[in-house]
Parts: structure tokens; sequence; C-alpha cells
């Protein structure tokens, strides 16, 4: 999963299941993140996205095929 943004700030984001659990969580001042998601189940899940204390929720599904 990639993550493009604005090159300015620092960017902390929160990956969470359907269950409202957090899976994985950083924070990146890079314009670009990779985001590892091999070790995740297939499904549904919501990216939360902060940048200068803007929240920006995503969802995204996942699927290894």
């Amino acid at each position: 999963m990639d993550l493009t943004n604005k090159p300015t700030g620092l960017y902390v984001y929160e990956l969470y299941d359907s269950n409202g659990i957090v899976v994985i969580a950083g924070e990146s001042p890079n314009v670009l993140e990779t985001i590892d998601t091999s070790s995740l189940g297939e499904g549904i899940y919501f990216l939360h996205f902060y940048e200068n204390g803007t929240l920006t929720i995503k969802q995204v599904v996942i699927d290894h095929q």
C-alpha cells in the first residue's frame, strides 16, 4: 500500500481492522510511505491518516491475489 501526500509536515497513520483494532501504526516525514500489509488477512480495513492535526479516513480493501 502506498501513501502519497504533500511533502510537508509529519504524517501519522493507523490501519484499523473491521473490529476497530489498530493492526499497523506509524509516522513518516516522507512524501511516499510503503506499508507492508502481507501479514494481514484479506478484507476491509480503515486507514486513519493525520496531517497537521487533520484526520482523513479511507476504506482499504486488502486482497493478496
